[in-house]
């Protein structure tokens, strides 16, 4: 088996074949985008989700805190508001006080106005003038986005969808995107395409972008090429698919010019053309998005689009691996493993194959599996090849199947377990696997 698995190691390094994959991903990005926590402000209302801006600058104040405090106390609530943002930002004579402020947007927001409703939520959320309450805040929030606050609704939605609470970050962010706002279009998108065995979900996914392609969001129209290129809540439609990632490369968005690029190199709603594709990759990866970095450096290695040069390739695969990227990390690896471009380094290819089978990549999770086994670039640990080659195989890879196989039925790394063994093989058969068939029909 340890040869078998060697054998297989070889073949799994091999770099993929340029221009492979359909480029998904982003720039290194967060998993969810976080609330903004500012205080309402009419005048810089905002079109997208964004990161939060710097505090607004203080403006000369017209009205001394003097004048407004009395008509507060005796309950006004717009009075109570504006005490509230001056004592918040030390303005209208007055020093500044987040306790005090708390306290008056609290009385403001219970007598029910909203901007004052999404101000007290801010400083439940931020701790200003009072301890943090997430809870408490979340139901501010809740109040001022059923009033029509904007920001207040896409707060809601955000702290639901780090939550994982998603059915309730749908609700406040088609809130926000039925006010107008684009980017709460293209997140309640994005979470309603998740909902895969909901046609009315998809549909209303992508109705949203195509709102918000309609009003020239560059990310919505990639994403709704994406559908298109799928046929996910639509027909399938390259021409469609196309066109959109044209209008959307037109803006300079470097997720299109990388599709762009694939739709040349696959000849996918127009004719193959490898020059025009390593032009595109080029343009894209010059951006720094790694999936472009990625198939601009498959290029150079397999000599499509431009002369062949594999110390190109290596310098934009190492750029998309450094930049995080999982295809950049499993083809430096496989670099190094193969001494394409750089000198062999074991080491060096097994810790790229494991940044690149942490992020779960099958490939890379096999070829650590075989590097644990075989004691490649690590010491030998039969325990850690079969966590590695399970996790592969979970994921349908059928060299994993067929060494996870062999160590069940041989007991290495694990307790000998022969009808475990027998499904891992039959697995892999169904799949395809000439080889699993043969070790079937051998040993079972």
């Amino acid at each position: 088996m340890r040869i078998t698995s060697l054998a297989m190691l070889l073949i799994m390094v091999l770099s993929l074949p340029a221009q492979a994959l359909w480029p998904w991903g982003k720039k290194k990005a967060k998993r969810n985008a976080e609330p903004v926590l500012e205080l309402y402000n009419d005048d810089e209302r905002r079109g997208e989700l964004v990161e939060p801006k710097p505090r607004p600058a203080k403006r000369e104040e017209t009205v001394s805190a003097k004048r407004v405090m009395k008509t507060a106390e005796e309950g006004s609530p717009s009075a109570q508001l504006m005490l509230g943002r001056m004592y918040f930002e030390g303005r209208g004579g007055v020093e500044q006080s987040y306790e005090k402020a708390h306290r008056w947007f609290k009385a403001s927001a219970k007598q029910g106005d909203p901007v004052a409703a999404f101000n007290y939520a801010i400083c439940l959320d931020a701790g200003y003038g009072t301890e943090k309450n997430g809870a408490e805040a979340l139901r501010w929030y809740e109040q001022a986005a059923r009033q029509g606050i904007r920001e207040a609704q896409l707060n809601a939605a955000l702290t639901y969808e780090t939550r994982d609470e998603y059915p309730k970050a749908i609700t406040f962010f088609r809130m926000a995107a039925d006010a107008g706002d684009v980017g709460a279009m293209h997140k309640a998108a994005e979470l309603l395409l998740k909902r895969v065995d909901d046609p009315s979900a998809l549909a209303d996914g992508v109705a949203y972008l195509e709102r918000g392609a309609a009003q020239g969001d560059h990310r919505a129209q990639v994403k709704l090429a994406d559908c298109y290129q799928r046929g996910t809540g639509v027909t399938r439609d390259y021409a469609k698919m196309l066109n959109l990632l044209w209008l959307s490369a037109q803006g300079g968005d470097a997720e299109a010019e990388a599709k762009i690029g694939y739709c040349f190199a696959k000849g996918v709603g127009t004719v193959k053309d490898s020059a025009r594709a390593f032009k595109w990759y080029k343009t894209s990866a010059a951006s720094g998005y790694a999936p472009a970095q990625v198939a601009l450096g498959n290029c150079y290695i397999e000599g499509a689009g431009a002369e062949r040069d594999l110390e190109q390739g290596l310098v934009w695969h190492r750029r998309a691996a450094e930049q995080g990227d999982m295809m950049g990390q499993f083809s430096l690896g496989a670099a190094y493993a193969n001494g394409r471009g750089v000198p062999p380094d074991a080491d060096k290819a097994f810790t790229w194959f494991r940044a690149a089978a942490e992020q779960g990549y099958p490939l890379a999770q096999f070829n650590v599996g075989a590097y644990y086994e075989e004691g490649i670039g690590v010491e030998a640990d039969a325990s850690e090849a079969v966590k590695w080659y399970t996790r592969a195989a979970s994921q349908k890879d059928v060299r994993a199947l067929v060494a996870l196989a062999e160590c069940y039925r041989e007991g290495r790394g694990v307790a000998p377990d022969r009808e475990n063994a027998k499904r891992c093989l039959q697995h892999a058969a169904s799949l395809g696997s000439e080889e699993a068939a043969k070790l079937l029909r051998k040993s079972f």
